[in-house]
This record gives C-alpha cells, structure tokens and sequence, in this order.
C-alpha cells in the first residue's frame, strides 16, 4: 500500500505514480482538489483565504497533510511492536533531487515524533492544479507568527508578544468545534486589547465530506495523532513564507516539552513528543534545508513549567485565562459544558492546569467535571491513572539526585544542553534549569496533592 499525493493524471508521468492511480482501493490517495477526499481550507478572522506559496513550501505542507491524514488509517495495533508502522510515500514535487537529498533528515524527524518508519518514491511534478481562488488574504506588515491551540500556554505565548508590539498572527488548527471557538473568542479579545496587532488564521485539514469524492480514503481506524505537530508547524511556515516573516513561536511549557515519560509504560513516542527540543531542532533543520526558509522558530518557556508561568502573572489577563481550554478531551464532556465546564478535571492537561491554576485568583475545583483528588475513591481505573501516574512521577523527580534530574531530562530524547541558543529564548551549557524546573514543579505538585487529598486518597496515592 501506498500513500500518493494527488496532482492530477497528466501532472507527473512517473509509472509508479500511475499504476497507484489505476488501483485507488490498494492505496491512501490524498486529494485535496474537488472532488476532494481531504478538506484543507484556510481563513483569516473567519473569512476563507488564499495563501501564495512557492513549490517548496507547498510541497512540504502537502506532504505534512499527507502524513496527518494517512496516519488515521493504519492502525498501529496492526504492527508487529503494536506501534511503529511503516508508510511507503509516492510524492510528486518540484525539485526530486532536493528532497532526495534531505530524505534522511527527513526520515529521522518524522520518526522521533511518530514512531513510524518511511520511505519515498519523490517524483517529478510538471504542475501544480490551482486551489479554490478567494478575494480576501493575509494582512501586510505582521512580524511573527505564533501557533496558538486556544490553551494557557499558546495564549500566554501570544500575550508576551504582543505586550512586546509585536505584530502576530496566531495559527491555530480547527481540530474540532470547541478548539475552533475557544481560539475565536481568545483571539477577538486579544485584538480588543491590542488593537491592529494581531490576526486569527485559522486551519482545517480534515476528511472531505463531499459525498462522492474522486478518490474514497479507508475508514478511520487509528486515533493516536503523533505526527499532528509536523502539520501544525508546517502551517505556521506557511504562513510564515507567505507573508515574509522570519520568526515561528511554538508556546510550550517546558515541562510538557520534555514530556518526560510518568511510567514504563509511556517511554518513546507513546508519550508525545510535540514541542520537544529535539524534535524542534529537527524540524528547523528539515524545513530550511528544504525551502530555503532563514527564520527562527522558538519556544519561549523552554525552561518554565506551565506552573511557572502563571506565577506573578499580569492581573489584566486572568479573565482570558478562564476562558482557555486544556483538556485532553473536551468534545467528551458537551453536557458537562453546557453547565460551564470544558475540563474532564482527571487526564494529565487538566492536572497540569489546575496545579497552575491555584498560583491565581481562579482556581475552583468546581470548574471540572470532577476532583480527582477529592473523589480519586470514586473514580474508575481508567481515569484514576493519570493522578496516580503524575504522583508517582513526582516523588520520583524529588527522591533523585540533581544528577538523576538532570539524565531524567533526556530520559524522552537526547539533545545538547545549548540548544536553546536555536529553538529557546538563552541559550545553557548544562542541564541544570531544566534540572531545577522539574523539581520545583514535583515539590509544589506533593504539596498542593497533599493539602487538597483526603486521608483515603493520600494513603492510596503514598503521600
């Protein structure tokens, strides 16, 4: 089975390219012009907008597409490991030689976020069908485009900027109905705020839903979504190379960058590796030697848990703080958010948030559709694991010594100590801050546990 980009049938006269075409039920055909089997559909502040890109660039967001959407219909419990899969890519681009070139690159990074393994056939495109045509494009004179989900990090990320008079552009991708609103409202009273200084583009890439496409994609069977950072980070670049803007921010909290594994259980990509440091070295790599891009992308809390960030915070933001989402499954919980509560209270974003939360005037346990530290005795299995994982973790980062700390801090990727001179805001020749982040993060993490358990739940948790 193949994954092919489709172009056309007369825009690339390669044979395999062909022969993948003429047997459509034995391979994933990614076709993003009508009849479309992928919608990819971009809009500024809600209106649809076209954005111009060079081959290059579009050949690497169609491939990040291609990735995304291919990802969901291969099971990876179908795998001999029961995780890493092997995708085989019939590609049509611009310039063969240079992808043929920087394949390795490319295959290392895909496979530190994903787990999975590919290879590429990249063939020579002749032309490239237009997309749908809109009157409306990006604003002029912006200077940085900053990824933004709709959580506390992104918003906090964009609010930095902005308090900098920045001009930005936030990208966020419409993943679903609640990420898409939540960036809407955020984003509306940020540009209150800050008038003339930011905009909204907004992204779908999603399954078609036109009834009859040219080209039927397999049913979606794989929910894991590991490779979706390559897709959100491609956008942003995009849009970066669209509007001549030489700065990415990718707003992330440390802690959650390093996303060190809480468990046996979560080594390697089986815990995300979305904004980790390594990865975001490699991307960087990737998309410059690819494109030509020159610019910089870069996390600014590289060395700041999400707890960190929200100490000695400006009180004129505590109101769009409420109003963020981080749960790792709101679409869960609509009946919960008709009575005003987009937190589950119990997966691992909603811990992390509510640790964070208590630095400000805003913490109610209310807020959640439940207290897993109050109610952890009435909680299934399921959804006692993540209190009880994160604890666990915690006591381990505090029982270590600050050479533990600091091999802990690779325990999910090796990486130099300096690489926050590319991908941060300074640049350490240790591993020290990271070191020093995390155990001040599993202090105050057994401190508040400790005082918002009851007896039943501290003996359970070992606190």
């Amino acid at each position: 089975m193949a994954v092919v980009r489709y172009l056309g049938s007369v825009v690339c006269k390669a044979p395999s390219y062909k022969t993948a075409l003429r047997h459509p039920s034995e391979n994933i055909i990614i076709n993003t012009f009508q009849p479309a089997n992928v919608t990819f559909r971009i809009s500024c502040d809600r209106k649809p907008i076209n954005i111009k890109l060079n081959p290059p660039i579009r050949d690497l967001l169609d491939l990040a597409i291609a990735v995304y959407i291919s990802d969901e219909h291969v099971k990876r419990a179908s795998s001999d490991d029961r995780w890493s899969r092997n995708f085989y890519f019939i590609f049509p681009v611009d310039n063969p030689k240079s992808w043929k070139t920087n394949e390795n690159l490319l295959k290392k990074m895909l496979h530190f976020l994903s787990g999975d393994y590919f290879s590429f056939d990249w063939e020579k495109s002749i032309s490239y069908p237009p997309r749908q045509r809109h009157r409306a494009r990006l604003p002029n004179k912006f200077d940085t485009v900053c990824l933004f989900s709709g959580g506390i990090d992104s918003l906090l990320g964009a609010y930095q900027l902005l308090r900098q008079r920045r001009k930005v552009i936030l990208v966020g991708h419409q993943a679903d109905s609640i990420a898409a609103s939540t960036q809407w409202e955020l984003a509306q009273l940020l540009k209150n705020r800050f008038p003339g200084q930011v905009v909204l583009a907004q992204c779908r890439v999603a399954r078609s839903l036109t009834a009859n496409p040219r080209y039927p994609l397999p049913e979606k069977v794989e929910h894991s979504h590991r490779p979706r950072s390559f897709l959100f980070l491609c956008l942003a670049f995009a849009m970066a190379s669209h509007s001549r803007i030489d700065s990415v921010m990718i707003p992330e909290n440390g802690l959650i960058a390093l996303n060190i594994p809480l468990q046996l259980s979560r080594v390697g990509t089986l815990s995300t590796r979305t904004a980790h440091p390594a990865y975001l070295d490699l991307i960087l790599q990737t998309v410059q030697k690819l494109t030509g891009y020159r610019g910089e992308l870069k996390n600014p809390f590289l060395y700041q848990s999400k707890t960190d960030m929200l100490k000695r915070l400006d009180p004129e933001i505590l109101e769009l703080l409420k109003k963020t989402v981080s749960c790792a499954h709101p679409d869960v919980f609509r009946w919960a958010q008709a009575r005003g509560k987009k937190h589950c209270g119990y997966c691992v974003p909603c811990i992390y948030r509510r640790l964070a939360i208590a630095e400000t005037t805003l913490d109610q346990s209310r807020d959640y559709v439940v207290d897993p530290f109050v109610q952890f005795l009435d909680l299934s299995a399921t959804k006692r694991a993540d209190l009880y994982a994160l604890t666990q973790f915690a006591k381990r980062v505090i029982k270590a010594t600050k050479a533990e700390r600091q091999t802990m801090i690779l325990e999910h990727g090796a990486f130099p100590a300096d690489i926050g001179k590319r991908i941060g805001l300074k640049s350490v020749t240790d591993y020290s801050e990271w070191a020093d982040m995390i155990f001040r993060w599993a202090d105050d993490f057994i401190k508040k546990a400790t005082t918002w358990s009851p007896k039943n739940t501290k003996r359970l948790l070992g606190i």
